[in-house]
């Protein structure tokens, strides 16, 4: 009994930790920003607001990657900001290692939670393969599923995506602006049909 209230508090502290983080910046009805820095935001902003960063390069492209430590949904997580030459911000991205089992479910259903919050008007669609239920994860790290969840902003042309991807054991939160997606000739997709077949498989996010 005592471990099951245990966990039962630690999920909720959790849950709350993540609801106070989501009404420090606010809900939001377009996706105009990560980490509080608006699109177009210059490296010197993004410095300024998180100090100096633990990686600064130039990809291939031109894109600069400015890479910060943070935590997400109470685990720690690798923070990156990509930015275009004349452009500025364009896309962030945060990295954390996916937990086992049902810890990973519902390590991903904070985070999706996270972003529920701060866009409770964005309908997210969801895909995933081989999802039994409560199985998912384990699957996805022997490569023989994904999980891939996106919030997509129709007018403004932004994406958010929570991706865990076949073979790997990482959680991506993945903010990209209209700009970026141009940049890499991305389209969006959007696929409802097969959300309602994930979800009732995994079962809903909190």
């Amino acid at each position: 009994m005592f471990q099951m209230h245990a966990a039962s508090i630690a999920t909720l502290m959790g849950l709350l930790a993540i609801s106070s983080a989501s009404a420090q910046q606010g809900p939001s009805t377009t996706i105009d920003s990560f980490r509080g820095l608006a699109w177009g935001s210059d490296g010197a902003m993004v410095v300024e607001a998180f100090g100096e960063p633990e990686q600064d390069e130039i990809l291939d492209g031109g894109l600069r990657m400015l890479a910060f430590r943070d935590s997400l949904a109470g685990q720690p997580s690798l923070v990156l900001f990509g930015i275009l030459p004349e452009v500025g911000l364009v896309k962030g991205q945060e990295i954390v290692t996916a937990l086992e089992g049902q810890e990973c479910i519902d390590q991903i259903r904070r985070i999706h939670l996270f972003v529920d919050l701060q866009y409770p008007l964005i309908r997210p669609t969801e895909k995933a393969r081989n999802n039994t239920a409560d199985m998912i994860c384990e699957a996805t790290k022997q490569g023989d599923g994904y999980w891939h969840r996106q919030w997509i902003d129709e007018p403004n042309g932004s994406v958010i995506s929570v991706r865990l991807d076949a073979g790997s054991s990482q959680i991506n939160l993945i903010f990209e602006s209209l700009r970026f997606r141009e940049w890499i000739s991305a389209p969006v997709e959007v696929e409802p049909d097969e959300s309602a077949a994930a979800e009732g498989a995994i079962g809903r996010s909190p």
